[in-house]
Order: C-alpha cells, then sequence, then structure tokens
C-alpha cells in the first residue's frame, strides 16, 4: 500500500520506531492542498494536517508498506482518517496513496519545538526542496 507521509513520519527514524520495515519510494508533492498546524494534541500543541488549497502544494515521502503497517500506523494517527490522494514523483509518475487528514481543527495553534525539528529533519534527509522547508521553518512553535 502506497502511504504519503507530510509530517513527522517523513523522518525514517520515526518510521523505523512506528513501523519497523518499510520501501522509501521518495519524495513526491500533493498539488492543491498546505500544510498547517491546526489539530490539538493532547499536550495542546498543534499536529500537523493539510488542508485543501488551490494555490499551494504539500511536499512529502511517498512510503511503499504493508496493511499491516498501515494498520500500525492508524493507532500512532488518533483524530485523523485515510483518504486518497494523489501524488507526483519526481520522475512525473503520478501515483494515488493514503494520506491522513482531520476535520477537527483549530487556529490559533502552534507545534511544539520537537515536533517541528523531527518534522524538518524527515524533510532535509529526503531531499524535499528547501523553499519548502523555510516554509516549515516560517511555523511558530511553542
Amino acid at each position: 500500500m502506497l502511504y504519503f507521509a507530510f509530517a513527522s513520519n517523513m523522518s525514517s527514524r520515526q518510521m523505523a520506531t512506528r513501523i519497523g520495515e518499510y520501501k522509501n519510494l521518495g519524495r513526491g508533492k500533493l498539488s492543491g492542498w498546505r500544510i498547517a498546524f491546526n489539530k490539538r494534541s493532547e499536550d495542546d500543541s498543534a499536529k500537523a494536517n493539510i488542508v485543501e488549497d488551490p494555490d499551494s502544494m504539500v511536499w512529502g515521502v511517498l512510503y511503499d508498506i504493508s496493511a499491516t503497517d498501515i494498520a500500525n500506523l492508524d493507532s500512532w494517527e488518533p483524530g485523523y482518517s485515510r483518504i486518497s490522494v494523489p501524488i507526483i514523483l519526481n520522475s512525473g509518475e503520478k501515483l494515488e496513496a493514503a494520506c491522513y487528514v482531520t476535520r477537527e481543527v483549530e487556529e490559533g495553534l502552534a507545534p511544539s519545538h520537537q515536533y517541528l525539528d523531527t518534522i524538518l529533519e524527515g524533510a532535509k534527509e529526503n531531499g524535499i526542496p528547501l523553499e519548502y522547508i523555510a516554509i516549515l521553518k516560517g511555523f511558530r512553535v511553542r
């Protein structure tokens, strides 16, 4: 099953902790969506989400994982639902992948330093464009 990670699951360290083995298919982008930190976490910080925005795009990492592993990820992503989204790889190939989103949003939240650092770690290790990394670094943290 193809899975598109746009937040902390871009980190290989985190993915190894959560599901063990997986196949990284490389970076990809999702057009017509933007990243937002609008999901309240248990510690009152924000977790990442994506929202539809025709003028934006979200970069992330495409993984090939087993059905068992996606079920394991479901348990790590409370409050999110899986949807199918069209991802464009560097090669130009377009693939459908599962992605986590939530409709339970709240404005004015900020991610923790640690959470944003994990997202940035994954972005850098997967060659996400520097312009997009700058956008991620621009979010206010708590």
